[in-house]
């Protein structure tokens, strides 16, 4: 069942690159909110969090839990303390990817 992975890693493509994002259950992601940084969550109510469908759009989508393998993956009440924190962006070595087996592993890996 693929909206029963709480915390399970997303990944969306979209062409030219992957976007990836943390699925919170209720079809609601953490994902990068901004091209700057990343935001852990919206803070304002309208915005607190998006559907899985909004943020993919008509890209093709799938979890991908690539690293469970080699790290245990964390609680979802561990990731939702996460909510509300700022984390520095770059393509190199802070990007989507970085961020979502941050929040599911603690672990910056790509």
């Amino acid at each position: 069942c693929f909206y029963c992975d709480i915390g399970g890693m997303i990944e969306i493509n979209r062409g030219t690159y992957k976007y990836w994002a943390v699925y919170i259950g209720n079809e609601e992601l953490i994902h990068v909110v901004t091209p700057g940084m990343i935001i852990v969550k919206l803070v304002s109510e309208q915005e607190r969090s998006k559907k899985l469908e909004d943020v993919a759009a008509s890209h093709v989508y799938k979890i991908n839990n690539y690293l469970d393998d080699k790290y245990t993956p964390r609680n979802i009440a561990v990731i939702m303390k996460e909510v509300g924190h700022t984390i520095p962006y770059n393509i190199i070595g802070k990007n989507y990817k970085h961020f979502v087996t941050y929040l599911r592993y603690g672990k910056l890996e790509f």
